[in-house]
């Protein structure tokens, strides 16, 4: 059985000649590089992001036309640039390049885009280029992260859900199952 082709790289040039412009959905997916703890690696928002990715892809409908494009690992991270191996561009500039993604996307015929997000600190930018993309190229863009969809009721404790969004359990629990190769559980401490 052939691997089903999701990846926007993974499609020939005549390929997008001929795309479904109401039926394709293209996925910009954006994450970070920052510090989260001594015992995660600073790519655990990007980890996160290509886990979910994978999960959602093995979920998909076999009838729905769906275009990933490369995940933007690097995100709106200085309020951590006080930590080394944080990686982070201005505001400007990742909506800028963020944008010019969205009219190549347009441009290649597709008029629907979901941004997804798993990093606090692009949530503003999400939501100003979703609107720039809706009234320079007519696209139904909306933004999104997996944050959003909330937990079941009593998983974490009132002060985990409060305090712990940043290297705690719920990033922790998720890097253990998607990257848990990356996890040094003995370095989990109070930080």
């Amino acid at each position: 059985m052939a691997k089903r082709r999701v990846w926007w790289g993974d499609y020939r040039t005549t390929e997008y000649a001929s795309i479904d412009a109401e039926a394709t959905i293209a996925v910009l997916a954006v994450a970070a590089i920052e510090q989260h703890g001594p015992h995660l690696p600073v790519s655990t928002d990007t980890s996160i992001m290509m886990g979910m990715l994978e999960t959602v892809i093995a979920r998909l409908p076999d009838d729905l036309d769906i275009r990933i494009l490369p995940v933007q690992a690097v995100g709106k991270s200085n309020e951590h640039l006080h930590a080394p191996g944080t990686l982070t561009l201005p505001a400007t500039t990742l909506a800028d390049a963020w944008t010019e993604l969205g009219l190549s996307i347009a441009r290649a015929g597709v008029r629907k885009l979901i941004i997804v997000n798993s990093h606090g600190g692009n949530e503003e930018i999400m939501g100003i280029i979703s609107r720039e993309l809706r009234v320079r190229a007519k696209m139904l863009s909306v933004k999104t992260s997996w944050q959003r969809f909330g937990r079941p009721a009593g998983m974490y404790t009132e002060l985990e859900d409060r305090h712990g969004i940043h290297g705690g359990d719920v990033e922790t629990s998720l890097m253990l199952h998607f990257r848990p190769d990356l996890v040094d559980m003995s370095k989990a401490d109070n930080f």
